[in-house]
Parts: C-alpha cells; sequence; structure tokens
C-alpha cells in the first residue's frame, strides 16, 4: 500500500465542534498531515472559517439558542464573535450523524489567519472556498488571495473549491497556488490538467479505479472523502470500511475524514505491521 495523506476533515468534527479553534488543536495532535478548513466571508471582506453562507443552527447559538440563518456576509466579524458554535443543536439532523462529538461551549468563529498560525510547520491546510450569494468567487478570492499573499505558511496551503471559477480566480491573483478541484461526479480530467490542478478531490462512491489510474497519469494526486451528513443517507463516520480499504488499495494521494483518529491509528498499525 502506498503511503497517503490523511486530511482531518473540518478539522475533527467527528470527535469535536467543526471549523473550530479546539477541533483544529485536536487534530494537530493527533498527528493529521493536512487541515481541512472551511472558508467564506463575513462583512468587510473577512475571511473566516465556517461552512455555510447562511448561519446554521444545526451548530450555532446565540444566547443559548440555534440561531437564525442570516447570511454571514450581513454580519460584521465582532457580531460573530458573540456566537458559539461549539455545540450540536441535538434536535438536528445534523447532530445524530456525530453522536461522539464532545461539545466546547463558548468556541468562536475563527478567521483564517488564527487556523494557519495554528497550523504553524506541524501540518499543511487545505482551504475549502465556499462561494455564492453575498460571497460571489471574484471577492472570495481577492479576500483570500490579501490573506496568504504574504503569509509564512503560504507554501503549506492548497486551496480547493466545488465552484471552479473560485479557483481560476485566485490564480489570477496568486499564480503559484497549488489548485485542487472538486467534484461530485468525475470530470473531464483532461481539462482539469488543462487548468493546472495539482489535485482531484472527489466522493469516495464517485472514483473508480480507470480515473485514479488516468489522473495520477496526467500528474494530478486523488484525495477522496465521504459525506455522513448527507441527508438522503446519513451515517455515522467510521474507518476502515470495505470502500476505504479498496480505494487505498487502489492507491489514493489521501482520505479527508470526520475521523482523523481512527484513520491514524490504522495507518500507524499498518506501518508497524501491528494488530488493527
Amino acid at each position: 500500500m502506498k503511503p497517503f495523506r490523511i486530511v482531518g476533515h473540518r478539522g475533527a468534527r467527528g470527535i469535536l465542534p467543526e471549523n473550530t479553534m479546539a477541533g483544529f488543536k485536536r487534530a494537530l495532535e493527533l498527528g493529521v498531515d493536512a487541515l481541512d478548513v472551511d472558508v467564506t466571508l463575513a462583512a468587510r471582506g473577512v475571511v473566516i472559517a465556517y461552512h455555510d453562507l447562511m448561519l446554521n443552527p444545526a451548530w450555532t447559538l446565540a444566547d443559548g439558542a440555534p440561531v437564525r440563518e442570516v447570511p454571514l456576509a450581513a454580519l460584521d466579524y465582532a457580531a460573530l464573535q458573540r456566537l458559539d458554535v461549539g455545540s450540536l443543536n441535538p434536535s438536528s439532523p445534523y447532530a445524530w450523524c456525530f453522536p461522539d462529538q464532545r461539545s466546547v461551549p463558548e468556541s468562536r468563529i475563527p478567521r483564517l489567519e488564527q487556523v494557519l498560525e495554528l497550523a504553524g510547520d506541524r501540518a499543511d491546510v487545505q482551504i475549502e472556498m465556499k462561494s455564492g450569494p453575498g460571497c460571489p468567487p471574484e471577492e472570495l478570492a481577492e479576500a483570500l488571495a490579501r490573506v496568504l499573499r504574504n503569509h509564512p505558511q503560504r507554501h503549506r496551503c492548497e486551496v480547493q473549491a466545488f465552484d471552479w471559477r473560485c479557483l481560476l480566480e485566485l490564480r489570477r491573483r496568486l499564480p503559484d497556488v497549488r489548485l485542487q478541484f472538486l467534484s461530485t461526479e468525475p470530470p473531464d480530467l483532461l481539462q482539469l490538467a488543462a487548468l493546472g490542478a495539482h489535485a482531484w478531490g472527489v466522493r469516495d462512491t464517485q472514483l473508480s479505479r480507470a480515473e485514479l489510474e488516468q489522473a495520477h497519469s496526467l500528474g494530478m494526486q486523488v484525495l477522496v472523502w465521504e459525506w455522513p451528513d448527507d441527508p438522503d443517507n446519513p451515517q455515522v463516520p467510521w474507518f476502515p470500511t470495505p470502500r476505504w480499504l479498496e480505494l487505498l488499495d487502489w492507491g489514493v494521494d489521501g482520505i479527508i475524514h470526520d475521523r482523523p483518529d481512527l484513520v491514524l491509528a490504522w495507518r500507524a498499525a499498518q506501518e508497524g505491521g501491528g494488530p488493527l
């Protein structure tokens, strides 16, 4: 089995709240190769670590109660700092997917700079751009470029997005940035190579061995993930599963996972020849 990277998805959201400093810190303590962090914009172009473009009541509280769904772009960073993103709303379907997640009350929404500083030289940072209403690709790319342009950890960052316009806009501003193109279905890999993709990120169920081999032949890495909070198929994240073992046997380059603790333990056992 070839070496592969382990990326802590949104930190380590299977065990600690997503996109929080506590979750990122725990992922680093576990020894992940990279942190995965979602970024979008608050008012005035502040780049923050948050998955949605609207406040999500599944994991965001105001004065102990789930928030209303308000656009983040309408809120300044000081207002966002009054919100708590450290406890799941137990009545939400999202909470069912993460029964082992421990609350960290009074967790605040971080700025991207805080995550980069925390990671330092301990791990790479995989930044996923989240664009949409109130956060157009060009504005998000401009704001992210301002953060990364002279940042000492820029060389350890890889930027990804499902909205490829974000990546192309960012490359216009930072020509040497490493880009990972995300897709829910197999794309034209020749097109990705022509766009200068460093990597392709794809859902675990949507990858074939032939596509993996083609991507490698074109000089691209391939990273895979799962979505346990898929509303159509909710599940508890686990590792290893037969599918994950198959993908590793094929030679995928990395796994983006909500339970990096399980993946790291499994990898250590394989490398040490010990029992699973």
